[in-house]
């Protein structure tokens, strides 16, 4: 049995449609408050598509989510003519989070599967690319901050997954070891491949098995192969 079990959180432990659902309700928002004449179902594709281009996996470079939200959505008026205040800032952050504790969604298993692990006595930790702003919004607003002795994100560290320094922060600040460790992400390149080249165990929520050992599709998948009596090897 492992002695730690660290946990990413976008897309392993929050479903990531309802991420998508917020960005609407976030973009809803913006367009009454504006008065845009772009439906909100473009303003969110523009959005969502703008922000993307601002993350790459290859330079592990740490960009705070809420900034760059903000100087995507700033861009985006700015095509639209819009001027804004100097408290659009502070504004923007209030509505930013109030819309994803409102919207974010866990997936439905993840506190059962939490409590199980933690009545096992497995020590769980988790470990993001998000700001703290948000996860300890979210930790909070979903009643999870209860379950992990370590809390690490890439805001603190200076850098995102997959740098080896994310995922040895963690272990450090855990007291463990790789090879006693397993990591749960959803992404291959981000999560798996970081925590796999410093020795974890990876396990991936999805099908794809790159960087992998193991492949979930429900967090309750994960409970066997704590045992040792998994089948959802990657091998």
């Amino acid at each position: 049995m492992p002695l730690n079990i660290f946990f990413d959180y976008g897309g392993t432990l929050m479903d990531i449609a309802s991420d998508g659902i917020a960005h609407y309700y976030l973009m809803e928002i913006i367009k009454s408050n504006y008065g845009l004449k772009k439906d909100v179902e473009t303003l969110t594709k523009e959005y969502n598509e703008s922000v993307a281009k601002s993350y790459a996996v290859a330079d592990c470079v740490y960009r705070n989510g809420l900034e760059t939200s903000m100087q995507t959505l700033s861009n985006l008026l700015s095509n639209e003519n819009v001027k804004l205040d100097k408290d659009f800032s502070s504004w923007f952050r209030k509505i930013y989070l109030e819309v994803h504790a409102k919207h974010v969604r866990l997936f439905p298993e993840v506190i059962d599967v939490l409590k199980e692990l933690r009545n096992r006595g497995i020590p769980l930790g988790l470990v993001s690319d998000v700001d703290n702003d948000f996860i300890y919004s979210q930790l909070e607003v979903h009643n999870i901050k209860e379950f992990f002795t370590t809390i690490v994100t890439s805001e603190e560290v200076g850098v995102c997954k997959p740098h080896k320094k994310i995922f040895e922060v963690a272990l450090n600040r855990a007291n463990a070891r790789a090879e006693e460790s397993i990591y749960i992400g959803d992404h291959a390149e981000r999560d798996m491949m970081g925590a796999k080249k410093i020795g974890m165990t990876t396990i991936i929520r999805g099908k794809l098995c790159k960087y992998a050992d193991y492949s979930i599709n429900d967090l309750r998948e994960l409970l066997p192969i704590v045992t040792n009596s998994g089948k959802n090897s990657c091998s």
